[in-house]
């Protein structure tokens, strides 16, 4: 495996720095964090939309505010063994915003984890009622002898914080390198963090995010995500974030990061030091006409290894504005951090990277991925790499017409589970190197485990707390707005089904006529996307009709050249 490079190129790269250098120091406004230790895996928690923390001897790492103030330990399971499972995580808000009659995208985000000092656009309001609320629905005390009993409290032990993307003064909101100065959504977000002591329901955290649109224009098409990056490994260990692999599980639709063989990096045998792995999932109820989307994606200032997997139909053809899919992974500014977190992409678990076969008998359903190819470090990335991930789900709001809005004043409630699985790295069937990985020798049952209780009732009855589904229309059938529009050529239509069904797409001129048939077959339930080539027709306005069952959508197409 090769260490990963701290090289600053010329183009968008020279922009990239490793968050996980040394930073420098900087201001944070009534900026707070409490470790939470009632359960077997500890995870340090902020009121700014952040957990995890700088590693030990970092000028931004955080100690544990409690007795005898130690190091924050960042994701710690089993609690007190050192081993750490979690660098940062960063809750991701994106939606389009009205700007001179235009719709355009603006993502906010907890951390961005790449550049330094980190994009942190979320912050808590002055005053002590601002900092982090610790309650329980049992009669216990905290870690400083104050009793936190709380008839507001639904599980054990809860965590509760603030905090909005309107602060944009630079000293705490560093300017982006593609952007600018911080362009709030005009967001609030209120964060409970729950677990649940009995033993059977240890390493999960269940988190609710309230977000409420506190600003003056409606927000149009909202997606809500989490950034993870894991550096998994001792919290004494060095580069142990060079050897970690990603992917997703689909029997929970759970993303998941971990050791690629457990060991230090730099052994290729000998005991472990990170058996274990952490995944995040949605509770919340994917809506018909809403897509998942997980990506994964490598930062380097080398633009041969800054990598992450994408359809052919955007990084090749370009046909929603994504080519840039097709040089770098790390999408930097608000348009492409919008266009990950709305893609719809379930990408290939890391480990197939160097396996062109499997890649290309595995399409995304329609969606056949790029052939654009990380090779010669392809051998480095699938066995594991200094590598991230984003889960996200939308768009969020109130389904109107072929969108959806959050209305000023308007909120959405939406759960999330942080979840912890033993035994990731089998002791009876180790992998034989770190050069080389067999993922049959992957054990997910206690992270599947684990999974299914988070999203069930036996420990803790979320759904029943609050409104436990976003504030959105059900709909058997949605047509997406089409992306880009107006267009040159080429234009991605998608759509979502919430059963499979006879799907009928044609397009038509001004005058009526029929000019493309697009589709005309069965599909499956779930997210699909077409492209549509338009090189052979005159500029102008038309109309694309789609039809399932008695139900029609029709939306103008501007074919612009």
């Amino acid at each position: 495996m090769r260490t990963v490079s701290i090289l600053l190129l010329t183009g968008l790269c020279a922009l990239f720095v490793l968050s996980s250098a040394i930073a420098q120091p900087f201001a944070r406004p009534n900026a707070q964090n409490r470790v939470d230790r009632w359960n077997d895996m500890w995870v340090n928690f902020t009121n700014y939309g952040y957990m995890g923390n700088d590693g030990p001897g970092m000028m931004t790492a955080l100690d544990d505010p409690c007795s005898p103030n130690p190091w924050a330990p960042q994701c710690e399971m089993p609690g007190g063994s050192s081993q750490q499972y979690l660098f940062q995580a960063g809750l991701w808000i994106g939606a389009k915003v009205d700007v001179g009659g235009n719709y355009i995208p603006r993502v906010s985000t907890a951390t961005d984890g790449w550049l330094n000092p980190a994009i942190m656009e979320f912050w808590p309001g002055e005053g002590p009622e601002n900092g982090i609320n610790e309650r329980s629905r049992l009669d216990t005390v905290d870690c400083f002898g104050q009793n936190v009993h709380s008839e507001s409290a639904s599980a054990d032990h809860e965590l509760v914080a603030v905090y909005t993307d309107t602060l944009s003064d630079q000293q705490y909101v560093s300017d982006d390198p593609v952007d600018g100065p911080h362009r709030p959504l005009g967001v609030k977000v209120t964060q409970i963090s729950g677990d649940m002591r009995p033993s059977g329901c240890s390493h999960i955290y269940w988190l609710h995010y309230v977000i409420e649109n506190i600003g003056s224009s409606t927000l149009r098409d909202m997606y809500v995500g989490q950034y993870v990056d894991g550096d998994v490994g001792r919290s004494d260990m060095l580069n142990q974030h060079v050897d970690d692999l990603t992917g997703f599980e689909p029997t929970e639709q759970i993303a998941y990061i971990a050791d690629n063989d457990g060991r230090d990096p730099n052994q290729t045998s000998g005991p472990f030091v990170a058996p274990h792995v952490t995944g995040m999932m949605f509770l919340t109820p994917t809506q018909s006409y809403q897509r998942l989307s997980y990506n994964w994606w490598i930062s380097n200032g080398d633009a041969t290894l800054d990598y992450g997997p994408a359809w052919r139909s955007y990084a090749e053809s370009d046909s929603a504005g994504m080519g840039w899919t097709n040089t770098y992974g790390t999408p930097m500014g608000d348009l492409r951090k919008y266009q990950v977190m709305s893609n719809g992409e379930i990408d290939f678990d890391q480990l197939h990277v160097n396996d062109a076969e499997w890649i290309g008998e595995h399409p995304q359903g329609p969606q056949a991925w790029s052939t654009a190819s990380p090779s010669p470090n392809a051998p480095d990335i699938a066995n594991g790499y200094d590598t991230r991930y984003l889960l996200s789900l939308g768009p969020l709001g109130s389904h109107v017409g072929d969108h959806t809005e959050l209305a000023p004043g308007e909120r959405i409630d939406v759960w999330m589970a942080y979840v912890g699985g033993l035994n990731f790295h089998n002791p009876e069937h180790p992998q034989p190197s770190n050069q080389v990985i067999d993922p049959s020798l992957f054990d997910f049952t206690d992270l599947l485990a684990k999974a299914s209780t988070a999203r069930g009732n036996t420990c803790f009855d979320w759904a029943t707390l609050g409104a436990g589904n976003p504030k959105v229309a059900p709909s058997d059938f949605a047509l997406e707005p089409l992306y880009p529009n107006p267009f040159n050529s080429m234009s991605t239509i998608r759509f979502t089904l919430a059963r499979s069904s006879q799907v009928d797409i044609a397009v038509f001129d001004i005058l009526g006529r029929e000019v493309a048939q697009l589709a005309s077959s069965q599909f499956a339930a779930g997210n699909h996307a077409l492209s549509w080539n338009a090189a052979g027709l005159s500029s102008g306005l038309y109309f694309i009709q789609a039809r399932v069952g008695d139900v029609h959508f029709t939306q103008k197409a501007m074919l612009l050249k």
